[in-house]
């Protein structure tokens, strides 16, 4: 399976592969790109069009293309060109782009023999992830990323600060004594660096963190696990602890009809008991979901949420439910269900920080993903919209 793919409506089927190293030029309605395969990412190898009239591309390239596209009125012609000869591969009628949203959807199949050797494991392997997340609620995934991969990321992260004024996103002060305020990234002081915050939703315009949010490695595993494909709907960059209250993603986040929703924590450095570690309860997801006035799992007010956490429990009383703590190293990545009740313990040590990179997605069958829907890769992609706060 291949990073993307793009509808077209031609007269011609062309057939060739582009192996990795090799290049081609794609002319889009006079405007040449460069499809250089392989030489960016090892895993993005191949380009073809096929007999279904159609082409993949590395997303590399991809997104700077689709933009330039929704510049056109019309669908524009497209003609591939061989790198090597400069010869014009679809000489007679070229290729004409479908326009978004046809543009770019992911492949709706699943293998678990794929999944499995993306993730370097075998299918047996794969399967029993998958049985302990449906048992238990969550994974822990050790060794998820690297420590230099997470060493770079925390060195990003801090480049941003400085960088602030040029960042489209927003920070969420967080102080447990007094509600939350929410400020535009470029007007937050730098002392607010050393005080518990959330950066928000970065995934939205910035690519370092989409490549953790949405690699093929995650998002194949989140497309795996929920059988569907994963669209990121939120991103939360944490320095220190959250400190929040036990609760279920869906008392405040709950997923459009028809839609579920997974979440991913992943450390961007060794966690401390001092540093406010997340705290969550194994096997939670199975209790009876405790629901409003109106039928639905969200809380609207601080009245619903201790409604629900004392219907929770109860029923953890009676079940034998204990919480139990997540002391993870960096680059280990820890996955949840939408109905895992979890919370941030309090931090003890004011000085630790607990850098994480916390991520939201809502699950769709292919057929009813949203128009925001902005594919990265055949497994997933991420709702676009305005940032937080804008």
């Amino acid at each position: 399976m291949k990073d993307g793919w793009i509808d077209v409506a031609t007269s011609e089927a062309i057939h060739g592969w582009f192996s990795p190293g090799d290049v081609a030029l794609l002319d889009v309605g006079g405007r040449v790109f460069e499809i250089r395969n392989g030489c960016h990412r090892p895993d993005l190898k191949e380009f073809q069009i096929n007999e279904n009239s159609g082409f993949y591309l590395s997303r590399d390239n991809s997104l700077e293309i689709f933009d330039f596209i929704d510049s056109f009125d019309e669908a524009p012609l497209v003609k591939l060109i061989d790198f090597k000869t400069n010869t014009v591969l679809n000489p007679k009628a070229g290729l004409r782009l479908t326009r978004k949203p046809s543009i770019f959807r992911p492949s709706p199949d699943v293998g678990l023999a794929e999944v499995a050797k993306i993730l370097g494991l075998s299918v047996e392997e794969l399967k029993v992830l998958i049985t302990s997340f449906r048992e238990n609620g969550y994974l822990i995934l050790p060794d998820f990323y690297s420590v230099g991969e997470m060493n770079v990321y925390s060195d990003y992260i801090d480049h941003l600060w400085k960088k602030r004024k040029h960042v489209q996103a927003s920070v969420d002060i967080i102080d447990p004594d007094s509600s939350q305020q929410c400020i535009l990234f470029e007007d937050a002081d730098i002392s607010q660096k050393t005080k518990p915050y959330k950066l928000n939703d970065l995934f939205l315009t910035d690519e370092v963190t989409r490549s953790l949010s949405l690699s093929r490695k995650i998002s194949s595993l989140l497309s795996c696990i929920t059988g569907s494909i994963v669209a990121q709907c939120n991103s939360l960059n944490f320095e220190y602890g959250s400190q929040q209250p036990y609760h279920f993603d869906t008392f405040y986040m709950p997923p459009p009809p028809g839609s579920q929703l997974i979440v991913s924590s992943l450390c961007i450095e060794d966690v401390t008991e001092e540093a406010g570690p997340l705290s969550y309860w194994p096997q939670s997801h199975k209790v009876t979901p405790w629901l409003n006035s109106q039928g639905t799992t969200h809380c609207f007010t601080p009245e619903d949420h201790k409604s629900a956490v004392k219907h929770f429990s109860e029923i953890a009383r009676c079940e034998k439910l204990f919480p139990q703590t997540f002391l993870g190293k960096a680059g280990d990545l820890f996955i949840w269900h939408q109905q895992l009740f979890h919370g941030g313990l309090p931090i003890k040590d004011k000085s630790k920080t607990r850098k994480s990179l916390v991520s939201h997605y809502h699950c769709y069958a292919t057929q009813d993903l949203p128009d925001s829907f902005v594919a990265v890769n055949s497994y997933s992609g991420y709702l676009s919209r305005m940032p937080k706060g804008f």
